[in-house]
């Protein structure tokens, strides 16, 4: 995919809130590009990153990745659309670029499993608290 091309459209959309393996954030979290207002890190030692826009972090402010050569693998593999939220509504993995239509029913795809996605999260978190 060559995303840079398609920036002025989409305006990096799919850069937000992701997954840094531990090891990685260590290693790249002082090229932090946005403000930083809230770190997590997970069971397996994951780190999510919370811009104060919702952004990732190292998304610079001209929609380059100021991590592009270590950027995680789950930002290498967007776009090969091997999963509907691995999916990039404005291109086709093979590099085609969508017409509106189309990309209206990969949102709409999309915006489902990220809803089911949440939605899992929110009931294993009160499974937790009720423990």
């Amino acid at each position: 995919m060559n995303c840079l091309k398609l920036h002025p459209k989409c305006h990096a959309e799919c850069c937000g809130v992701c997954p840094f393996p531990g090891d990685l954030w260590d290693r790249v979290c002082h090229r932090a590009v946005r403000p930083i207002k809230q770190i997590q890190r997970d069971e397996q030692n994951f780190v999510h990153a919370v811009s104060a826009d919702d952004r990732c972090p190292f998304l610079g402010y001209d929609l380059k990745c100021a991590i592009y050569d270590d950027r995680p693998d789950i930002c290498r593999r967007y776009g090969d659309e091997s999963h509907i939220l691995l999916t990039c509504r404005w291109q086709a993995a093979d590099g085609r670029i969508r017409q509106r239509p189309e990309r209206r029913q990969v949102w709409r795809r999309i915006k489902a499993a990220q809803d089911a996605l949440l939605a899992r999260v929110h009931r294993h978190l009160r499974k937790r608290k009720t423990r």
